[in-house]
């Protein structure tokens, strides 16, 4: 009945959520200012990196290269952060973000590129984890699928006001609108003084010392999280779901560009394909259903398909909401299941080799895409997250791994 209640009544669900903890919610605005700048240049970035690099291929790898450094230094950073106050690597994260929008304007080859995002995956890959470590650790237990569905939604908002700001912004201003990202950078930085910080942790050059002569740190933290079976097969799933979901958002605006769209239409359909994940607190709830697992991978693999034969934009609208709808539906039930998965007092470092599945993912899927659409075209790519839908919906049917992800 509670499940009903809250579906029926968005109003008493906006109050539940509210009930979460001071510090999920502070969390999920710094989320918010922090991808508010990132939202407004989102949808320019793939015409952006084109512009200056060419081919397809170039621009897989130029969007690449952040989770393959990052890639590196997961498991380190995450052992870091299980020590030291959280909140101050989020700070020192965004106070390094600051010069962003100079660099990355200043970029004029893929050397340029390469080394852009060296700095980019130092300064990302700490932000990334802290916050991420930050609220699986103030998530309550006994609603885990809503807390971090709530710090979700923080981002997702950005994503959807973000483009629809940077459509207009760009008719204007072209891409002098990437300054945006230091200056959101800079604003989140004022708000996480505000973040709660009562935990304990070690000073931040007693930390690195220890992670720098303790040369195990990558075989401790591998070792810790293979003995945690089920949450290495949660991330084995969740890191084929990234996968399809990696390059959609790289080869949304080159496709609509393919078929003449306008500026401020891309930033627009951006808006409406992030626009169905501020509903994903609203799944949480039914983060046990597993008919919403099932039919929600099974319709991915209809919507690729038919991404595939469609050529209006009026269709790549209407299948943008759909994909990003199935995905809010679906993801709550993976995050809630991780965080329940994960031992507190490990979540810093769990945490840093999870983040190399989703970075694994998003390196592989950028290229494999670029690849493919130089070769045979960008709808080709749409056939390949068909497939693994296929297969991810195969899983979710199998009774044995049913109980990874319901159990």
């Amino acid at each position: 009945m509670e499940k009903k209640r809250y579906w029926y009544n968005p109003l008493q669900f906006s109050r539940h959520m509210l009930t979460m903890p001071f510090g999920i919610k502070m969390i999920a605005a710094v989320i918010f200012l922090y991808y508010l700048g990132w939202g407004i240049v989102a949808p320019f970035l793939p015409l952006y990196y084109k512009s200056i690099l060419g081919s397809y291929t170039s621009v897989g790898i130029a969007t690449a290269l952040l989770p393959l450094f990052s890639l590196i230094i997961d498991i380190p950073v995450g052992g870091i952060v299980n020590k030291v106050s959280r909140v101050w690597v989020i700070r020192i994260a965004l106070l390094l973000y600051l010069p962003f929008s100079i660099l990355l304007l200043s970029l004029k080859s893929l050397p340029h590129f390469i080394i852009f995002r060296l700095y980019h995956s130092a300064v990302s890959t700490p932000f990334w984890i802290a916050s991420d470590s930050y609220a699986r650790g103030h998530a309550p237990r006994w609603k885990a699928a809503e807390a971090i569905s709530v710090y979700d939604v923080g981002g997702t908002l950005s994503l959807i006001i973000g483009p629809a700001i940077g459509g207009i912004l760009f008719v204007y201003f072209d891409f002098s609108i990437l300054y945006a990202i230091s200056l959101f950078a800079g604003v989140a930085l004022f708000a996480t003084f505000f973040l709660p910080d009562g935990e304990q942790h070690e000073k931040a050059g007693d930390a690195v010392k220890e992670l720098v002569y303790n040369d195990g740190v990558y075989k401790r933290s591998f070792v810790e999280f293979m003995q945690n079976r089920l949450l290495v097969k949660m991330y084995g799933f969740y890191f084929l779901l990234r996968f399809c979901m990696s390059f959609v958002a790289m080869l949304l605006p080159l496709f609509m560009k393919e078929f003449g769209a306008s500026n401020l239409q891309i930033g627009l359909v951006f808006a409406l394909y992030y626009l169905p994940l501020i509903f994903e607190p609203y799944f949480s709830v039914y983060a046990r259903n597993k008919k919403v697992m099932s039919m929600g991978l099974a319709l991915f693999a209809v919507v690729f398909v038919s991404l595939f034969f469609n050529n209006q934009l009026t269709f790549i609208f209407f299948h943008s909401i759909l994909l990003s709808l199935l995905f809010a539906a679906i993801i709550p039930m993976i995050n809630g299941r991780i965080a329940e998965l994960m031992p507190q007092e490990q979540i810093g470092e769990l945490s840093g080799v999870g983040m190399m599945f989703s970075h694994a993912a998003d390196f592989i899927g950028p290229i494999t895409a670029g690849i493919i659409s130089d070769a045979l075209g960008i709808k080709y790519v749409f056939l390949l997250g068909a497939a693994v839908a296929v297969v991810l919906t195969a899983l979710s049917l199998r009774k044995g791994f049913r109980q990874v992800l319901f159990s």
